[in-house]
């Protein structure tokens, strides 16, 4: 059975202020967000500006979204439909927004759902910091 129960419940309730990481079937990662400061649709307004930023909803809107920003890091491409929503240079990776839901959701059933093994946040910013300090440790190349 192919998992889009994250992808899904982004697209009812939104994200709030941070996007989310959703690990693919095939261990592809995407970042998602939608809410308060993502290019997602509706845009709630910004909380950081103080006179109520730019949007087409309010700051606390709860969903659902129509369309989401979503981040796709290489190697995998976004397909070739994904070219209109892209915000970067890159037409195969980067920024998408704001994606269609129907998209976004298309390219986690590509993969072969959601991971039955989600990360949590805090396991991605240990295992981010231990990466780091491990390139600080390494001696320079020569």
């Amino acid at each position: 059975m192919i998992h889009t129960d994250r992808i899904d419940y982004i697209a009812a309730h939104g994200t709030g202020r941070l996007p989310r990481t959703i690990r693919l079937a095939d261990d592809t990662m995407i970042s998602v967000h939608a809410g308060n400061g993502a290019y997602s649709t509706p845009r709630p307004r910004d909380r950081m500006v103080r006179e109520g930023g730019a949007g087409t909803a309010p700051a606390d809107y709860p969903g659902p979204y129509s369309a989401l920003e979503v981040y796709v890091v290489e190697p995998p491409t976004a397909p070739a439909e994904w070219a209109p929503y892209n915000a970067d240079d890159n037409p195969t990776a980067g920024l998408f927004c704001p994606l269609p839901v129907d998209l976004a959701r298309a390219l986690v059933v590509e993969h072969g759902g959601e991971h039955v093994a989600q990360d949590t946040e805090d396991d991605m910013w240990k295992a981010l910091a231990e990466s780091f300090m491990q390139n600080l440790r390494k001696p320079p190349a020569e």
